[in-house]
């Protein structure tokens, strides 16, 4: 069971990444790909195996852009630079992330519902990591 859970895991995260790779790109995030590029996912076993934790990690600096904040300019980027139509805007890529860990977590609950241990829970490893435990 725990064998075919890192399976689907590892089978789900290579489809994930170009989904969140091909968002960046629509919202041009950003100019030098860095970003884009930074975007990896991870399937670790835990407690010897009778848990998994997949994880997609990113530039810390991607949670910026995600908000339209960074580089000393707070959310709106002020009365002035609104004036000069230079504010800076919100490019939710990070949408993405979490609209996949949702359907990773129907996945895996649909699949392996009747596995009485499962216990699948999302959550933040830091400021860029999403971590999912199942």
């Amino acid at each position: 069971m725990e064998n075919e859970k890192k399976k689907v895991a590892n089978e789900w995260l290579k489809q994930v990444v170009p989904l969140i790779q091909q968002r960046i790109k629509k919202l041009k995030v950003e100019d030098t790909g860095e970003l884009y590029r930074s975007i990896k996912a991870t399937v670790e076993e835990l407690s010897g195996g009778d848990v998994y934790r997949a994880t997609i990690a990113y530039e810390y600096y991607g949670i910026f852009p995600h908000f339209g904040v960074g580089n000393g300019v707070d959310k709106g980027g002020g009365a002035a630079a609104k004036l000069a139509g230079s504010g800076r805007k919100e490019k939710p890529w990070l949408k993405a992330v979490a609209r996949e860990s949702y359907v990773f977590q129907e996945i895996m609950t649909s699949k392996f519902a009747d596995d009485a241990q499962m216990k699948l829970s999302k959550g933040t490893g830091g400021a860029n990591k999403i971590n999912m435990k199942f």
